[in-house]
């Protein structure tokens, strides 16, 4: 009966840790997940004004053009 008592005690501790740590590595990937969301958000923030600042330099050469 000891035995199965101290058999059950050791898994049930390997199953704590191994939970644990699946937490802990959860906790990594969602820290890697904001990490490159925020960096997504900085990019496509770039894109629209570089997208803006060709728009108008486009523009801008069209006007010069029509006026000459």
């Amino acid at each position: 009966m000891d035995e199965i008592i101290a058999k059950l005690t050791k898994e049930k501790k390997a199953l704590q840790e191994a939970h644990q740590q699946t937490l802990d590595d959860l906790q990594s990937e969602e820290d890697k997940v904001n990490t490159l969301t925020k960096a997504k958000v900085k990019l496509e923030q770039q894109v629209d004004d570089v997208s803006t600042i060709v728009f108008q330099t486009k523009s801008y050469i069209l006007e010069t053009q029509l006026i000459e």
